[in-house]
């Protein structure tokens, strides 16, 4: 027997309240695991075993667009493009969206952030990824899933983010916080395993997205989340940044479930910030 939706999941849902639904006709969900040094292994891991009735997401080609001159890794898909592929997908108005992946959340947030830009509400990550699924002695599937196609139409809302040109005047804009969610070290620029060079934007205050979470890789309540993001009172708006525009949406999706303005996303973030040597750029702790 089928569940019935009863409630709209968009921000966390956890595996229990997944296992209600996971045959309802009107769920689509994501598998979004991904390694950013070895591209192939998600999709891998995905076709050894996956949550039941899981499509697999794959970070660069279908949550980002092609790598270019001067964008970061991982730049935003084109309009047309991803609401393509979320009419492959068989999203239409009326599914409830749920994102998975094996990084605490990570990557899963990457589609959680798009879907939201594309005007989808109904769209959640599922708190402690995989791990928590199992940990529920559920199993996992190899089954590949395929949907109808939609005909969906989505409403992009392009307040969600803002582009370099953008950060290269926050200076005119005193009420807005740029916050990065990379390691301390990454931000300090101790070490820097991806990209070219390091240390990070002048003024940005770094905020690791692991800070989110519990040792057992949940998602904290929404008071403690509030607590961590909830920003000074001369404060208007928040600009979220990382490497490429990935983990940043770990920390709006934390603002979002605590119930504070989410902000914007800077989708080059610092791998299209370094692109030009003349930008400055710190190093330290802030």
């Amino acid at each position: 027997m089928t569940a019935t939706l009863t409630k709209a999941y968009k921000t966390l849902i956890n595996a229990s309240q997944l296992k209600k639904i996971i045959n309802h006709p009107e769920l689509r969900l994501f598998d979004c695991r991904f390694d950013l040094l070895d591209e192939n292994k998600g999709f891998e891991a995905f076709k050894q075993g996956h949550i039941r009735n899981s499509q697999y997401a794959d970070l660069n080609k279908q949550l980002a667009d092609p790598v270019s001159k001067n964008t970061g890794r991982h730049p935003l898909p084109g309009k047309r493009d991803f609401e393509n592929q979320l009419q492959l997908w068989g999203i239409d108005e009326t599914s409830q969206i749920v994102i998975y992946d094996d990084a605490f959340g990570s990557i899963a947030a990457r589609l959680w952030w798009l879907c939201k830009w594309a005007g989808i509400d109904q769209a959640a990550v599922l708190d402690g990824g995989l791990k928590a699924w199992l940990l529920n002695q559920n199993e996992l599937s190899t089954e590949i899933v395929s949907f109808k196609k939609s005909g969906f139409k989505a409403n992009f809302n392009d307040k969600l983010w803002v582009s370099t040109a953008d950060i290269e005047n926050l200076s005119d804009h005193p009420d807005t916080l740029l916050t990065d969610a990379r390691a301390g070290k990454r931000f300090n620029g101790e070490t820097e395993p991806i990209d070219v060079r390091s240390g990070h934007i002048p003024g940005a205050v770094n905020l690791p997205f692991d800070h989110n979470l519990s040792s057992e890789g949940r998602f904290l309540s929404r008071q403690e989340l509030s607590g961590i993001h909830r920003q000074p009172a001369e404060i208007s708006n928040v600009i979220t940044m990382c490497g490429s525009g990935v983990t940043a949406c770990h920390n709006i999706l934390a603002r979002t479930h605590a119930g504070l303005n989410p902000g914007q996303l800077y989708v080059g973030s610092w791998s299209e910030w370094i692109t030009d040597p003349g930008r400055d750029i710190d190093t330290g702790n802030v």
